[in-house]
């Protein structure tokens, strides 16, 4: 996207995030596009991911370019590539096991995404909880050698450098909230029961976790 052009556009999202509009409200459309090398990169599985590639940095962003590519963005919409560990890569943050998808896409958006209902790239283990009480909240840390943590950093580097203008690059999907604590704690239930039987020790591992995601940007 051009530079004057993106100057435009962003005007219109910052009066819509502050509940105003300037002349129209900030529309997104994306659709495919109908050549049918796009129709095949959106509506196929060749540039979908492996599980035993979910870390291959390359290939992941260089297909995810090429969904971004095969997709048409009228009104205010742009092509954004954000890196995708699934939902609860925050709690692997700190520690949490994760599970993922035999095959999914490069990128979390696109026609074949949708048709094909996949939920989440990966979750986290359930039943293993890192914090198993609350006496000792110091390891609610992220680890700088932490595989997840470290792939984030290069996804978004090497992002930075393929998209050369062409796409932006967003967060990854960070939840760190009472999701990442009822992952940290083995299951919803517990940390339901903590929010009753401790809630002032739950409440500040949850502020202590947001802590250790500041720190670590």
């Amino acid at each position: 996207m051009k530079q004057e052009l993106w100057e435009t556009v962003k005007k219109y999202y910052l009066h819509w995030w502050n509940n105003d509009f300037i002349g129209r409200i900030p529309f997104w459309v994306s659709a495919p596009k109908d050549d049918p090398r796009s129709q095949k990169a959106l509506f196929g599985k060749h540039l979908w991911i492996l599980e035993k590639e979910k870390f291959g940095t390359e290939k992941i962003i260089k297909n995810a370019r090429e969904i971004l590519r095969a997709t048409f963005y009228g009104g205010l919409a742009f092509p954004c590539y954000f890196p995708n560990f699934g939902t609860d890569v925050f709690s692997a943050y700190l520690g949490a096991e994760m599970e993922f998808s035999d095959l999914f896409p490069p990128v979390a958006t696109g026609p074949s995404f949708i048709k094909e209902d996949v939920i989440s790239v990966s979750w986290a283990k359930w039943g293993n909880p890192v914090l198993t009480d609350y006496s000792n909240l110091s390891r609610l840390q992220i680890n700088e050698d932490n595989p997840y943590w470290q792939k984030t950093r290069e996804f978004i580097r090497y992002a930075v450098q393929l998209s050369q203008g062409e796409f932006f690059i967003g967060a990854t999907d960070i939840h760190p909230s009472m999701d990442s604590l009822a992952v940290l704690r083995g299951s919803p239930q517990n940390l339901c029961l903590d929010l009753v039987e401790n809630s002032s020790r739950s409440q500040k591992s949850h502020g202590i976790a947001l802590e250790s995601l500041g720190s670590g940007l």
